[in-house]
Order: C-alpha cells, then sequence, then structure tokens
C-alpha cells in the first residue's frame, strides 16, 4: 500500500479498518479474486483523468458525472436518483445524489 497515506489522509474510514479489520468481515472473504481484480481495473481507469493537475481543474458537475456517478456503477450501486428537490417548497434540500438499496426500493421512493 504504497499510496495508502496519501489514499487515506482526511479519508471516510480509519487506516486500521482499511488495512486490518476490513478483512476479517464476511463480505471481503466472500470476494472473488477475479472480480476484485476487475473492479480495481475498472476504478484505476476511471481514476487515471483525475490524476494531478486535472484533478484541480475539474469542477463539481464534471467529478460527479465522470468520477463519482461512474465508480459508484463499478461498486454495482445503479439504483439511483440525482438532484431531486426534498424541500416542500423552493429548492432548499437538493442533494447530489440519492442512493437506493435496488431498484424497488428506488421504485417506492418515486410513488
Amino acid at each position: 500500500m504504497a499510496g495508502a497515506a496519501t489514499i487515506l489522509h482526511g479519508g471516510l474510514f480509519p487506516p486500521d479498518y482499511l488495512q486490518e479489520s476490513i478483512r476479517e468481515l464476511p463480505e471481503w472473504r466472500a470476494l472473488d479474486e477475479d472480480a476484485l481484480n476487475a473492479f480495481i481495473a475498472e476504478a484505476q481507469r476511471i481514476l487515471e483523468p483525475f490524476a494531478g493537475a486535472t484533478a484541480s481543474r475539474a469542477n463539481e458537475s464534471h467529478t460527479e458525472d465522470d468520477l463519482i456517478w461512474p465508480l459508484l456503477a463499478n461498486l454495482g450501486w445503479t439504483a439511483s436518483l440525482r438532484q431531486q428537490n426534498l424541500s416542500a417548497a423552493g429548492r432548499e434540500d437538493v442533494p447530489d445524489g440519492l442512493l437506493f438499496a435496488d431498484q424497488a426500493a428506488k421504485s417506492r421512493a418515486l410513488g
């Protein structure tokens, strides 16, 4: 994990979890190595254009369209809605995106 310090700096998960504890989870142990390698290759392909100076020039829309949503799709997370107005009036509560466990949950939310 040569780049781990860079990736984990200010990250969502503590380093101990990502480097040790996660390996004990049944979901981690059930990962197929070929599927994991395919995921890593696709994630690297998605992340590559955002390396270095390009990342500092990317605006929010570009980052969402070309990085965030493709990474979520690579994880298998396809049940989502973007820019949904959750306010009763106006546009005070509009998240960038809503993620659902599956299409059925998304359909219920739309109903």
